[in-house]
């Protein structure tokens, strides 16, 4: 069973808290009787969204009767939905400011589906559903929450809606969070209950992030590399990231290592200015600019690390991904990073905003020798795959659908 937080404030650091599947709390033997409602702000394919889909389809898989409701377009994500034969319902919104018609029409698309669960992601969808609950009864209610704290897309707002999910709190029937961090913050904050409290982490696909050789010498090739020792970040330019701290970082690996190489997958509104500091830094000809890649895994396989530079994350999926592959971290100390990245074990964790103690890490993973770096990645892997292999992650959610339902004696 998936049980409380332990009494204890301070959670295991390093470690998934959340158990596997156990003799107490057995998966419905027909799955399809059972209607699961997931409630998502977009569908977009990357960030929460993405990771909400693909628990979706994961459980429709396994024989879940699944349902997808999106409060607002982009629904780029319908099409894949639509290829596995889960329905989606958009609730036809153009802006969160609709919070009342959303309501009465998440409490109609309700009250029409007849959901046994409605399982809704990110802060406004889950008090949006908890609002709806009292026009439109559902038997069990669960929300996730993929942040640190409950942020607006700008990285605001989140002291005023922890006040509103504390006031609202038991409306629903448990609130997931996927790292310890997040899970110590919401419990100081009184955001949650400890008793409706649960930490599932998010899950990787370790069929697609694994180790290739193959694939890492035909994309080294690809990309002109050929001896340098070359990093990798994956992710959107935008000031949380704090890519200018670690592009300061990088000039000071590159004054002891001319040959260093940083990959920098993705784009967004500092590409200028980070340029600009590239160029400044006197690193310019060291840094390549790769814009959007569709081809992650391909990209993970051809660097020798990753890094990460974050003000704040939660549980980053890169970091996961990269793991997966094999590669050895070095991350700032902030949110679940140090879930995945164990510091002296699988990587190197620095302070958030500290150029030259981000150096410092990344040199000193760099000093190490190829076998003591494959050993450092290869424990990287075992940890992601113990501990977050989207599988695992599914039979854990499953276990607490059977247990909530059995709770709520709840009949197909």
């Amino acid at each position: 069973m998936l049980a409380p937080l332990a009494e204890s404030a301070e959670l295991t650091r390093g470690a998934a808290t959340p158990e596997g599947r156990s003799s107490s709390s057995v998966v419905p033997t027909n799955p399809k009787s059972w209607r699961v409602m997931f409630l998502l702000n977009s569908l977009t394919l990357d960030g929460a969204e993405a990771q909400a889909i693909q628990l979706a389809l994961r459980l429709k898989a396994r024989g879940w009767n699944v349902l997808v409701v999106s409060l607002l377009a982009p629904n780029e994500a319908v099409p894949m939905l639509a290829k596995h034969g889960v329905p989606v319902v958009t609730l036809g919104g153009s802006h969160k400011l609709q919070a009342g018609s959303f309501i009465l029409s998440l409490a109609r698309t309700i009250r029409e589906h007849r959901p046994h669960i409605v399982h809704s992601h990110m802060s406004y969808a889950i008090l949006l559903a908890r609002v709806a609950r009292l026009l439109q009864p559902v038997p069990v209610s669960i929300g996730t929450l993929h942040g640190l704290k409950m942020y607006n897309v700008r990285g605001t707002g989140w002291r005023m809606r922890e006040l509103v999910s504390g006031l609202t709190d038991r409306l629903s029937d448990v609130t997931s969070v996927v790292c310890n961090a997040a899970a110590r913050h919401y419990l100081s904050a009184r955001a949650i209950s400890r008793d409706r409290l649960r930490l599932i982490p998010n899950g990787i696909d370790t069929a697609r992030f694994r180790a290739d050789l193959d694939r890492r010498l035909r994309t080294r090739e690809r990309l002109g590399i050929v001896d340098e020792f070359t990093w990798l970040l994956v992710g959107r330019f935008h000031p949380v990231k704090d890519h200018c701290t670690m592009l300061r970082a990088f000039a000071r690996v590159c004054a002891e290592n001319s040959s260093s190489l940083l990959l920098l997958a993705g784009n967004g509104p500092l590409q200028a200015e980070m340029t600009e500091l590239a160029q400044a830094l006197g690193i310019a000809t060291r840094v390549r600019f790769l814009g959007w890649q569709s081809d992650i895994p391909a990209l993970m396989n051809a660097a020798d690390a990753f890094v990460l530079s974050s003000m704040y994350e939660a549980m980053p999926l890169v970091l996961l991904e990269a793991a997966a592959t094999g590669l050895p971290a070095v991350a700032t100390d902030v949110g679940g990073n140090c879930d995945i990245v164990l510091d002296g074990i699988t990587g190197y964790l620095a302070p958030a905003g500290d150029a030259e103690a981000l150096a410092q890490a990344m040199l000193r993973l760099g000093s190490l020798s190829g076998a003591e770096r494959a050993a450092m990645g290869m424990r990287a892997c075992e940890h992601v795959t113990e501990n977050y292999r989207f599988d695992t992650v599914v039979d854990r959610w499953e276990n607490l659908y059977s247990e909530l339902l059995e709770r709520k004696q709840v009949r197909p």
